[in-house]
């Protein structure tokens, strides 16, 4: 029995709602990828969108503090939550949860290389 041939590019996002909005999001995703995420978006309740989002969130802070630590080696915990605060929210905000270290990088400190 001869396969299907995959959905093209523009017939995956045709099936989403509000297309428009995904134009060049999926540029490096096969078009297999594209409509299976696009199912996903389509047919998940917004109750676990939320949830996983919210796992998202905290496995990107949970890696964050692990980068800390292993340049902050004797940091405590709240020299640790007072440098995450820093890199997500800048020192000002860091600053009214204790004292922010002189070489702590807040969002607009941060150079790639």
């Amino acid at each position: 029995m001869k396969r299907p041939a995959p959905p093209s590019r523009r017939d995956a996002l045709a099936g989403a709602r509000g297309c428009d909005q995904t134009a060049g999001m999926f540029e490096d995703t096969t078009p297999e990828a594209t409509a299976r995420y696009l199912r996903w978006l389509r047919e998940t309740p917004p109750a676990q969108k939320l949830e996983r989002m919210a796992r998202l969130v905290a496995d990107g802070r949970a890696l964050a503090r692990a980068g800390l630590r292993a340049r902050h080696p004797r940091a405590d915990d709240a020299e640790i939550e007072v440098r995450l605060a820093a890199l997500l929210y800048g020192r000002e905000a860091a600053s009214l949860l204790g004292p922010v270290p002189a070489d702590a990088v807040g969002p607009v400190d941060v150079r790639l290389p």
